[in-house]
């Protein structure tokens, strides 16, 4: 068998076949066997470290305003929730440091939601997001909405 249609046939089985792999689900695991499976077929000493990598899932998403369902989806490792609280919106940073939002539904829109803000242990992380992090830390909204 050429190169070429080795690596096509691997492609199929990861991409296709098992599909979308979010860490820790069921495909993932699949994945990480056929990955290591093949590894071991071609003579490679393979070493797995295990870690918990917890899967995530949504069973369901609602959000109401005035008794109307509105068009909502969770982000993933959102923590389940049951607020109902005042609305308060942010669309920049100056709007954001100047709003009461503890304990608040806050709703994040325009220039704060133009690009995902970076996790709080990223090294790159900017100012900008470093300080919108703490603030919505510090202030402990209800909820938050982007």
């Amino acid at each position: 068998m050429d190169l070429e249609h080795e690596l096509q046939q691997h492609v199929q089985r990861l991409a296709v076949e098992i599909g979308v792999r979010p860490a820790g689900s069921a495909a993932n695991h699949a994945a990480l066997a056929y990955i290591h499976g093949v590894f071991t077929a071609s003579g490679l000493e393979v070493e797995q470290q295990d870690y918990a990598c917890p899967a995530w899932t949504c069973d369901s998403t609602r959000l109401m305003r005035a008794g109307v369902a509105l068009e909502a989806v969770a982000n993933a490792f959102s923590p389940p929730c049951d607020v109902t609280a005042p609305v308060v919106t942010a669309c920049t940073v100056a709007e954001l440091d100047a709003a009461d939002i503890t304990g608040k539904l806050v709703l994040l829109y325009g220039d704060l939601t133009h690009a995902p803000l970076s996790p709080k242990s990223w090294f790159l992380k900017s100012d900008r997001d470093a300080h919108i992090l703490t603030r919505l830390e510090t202030a402990a909204p209800a909820a938050l909405l982007t």
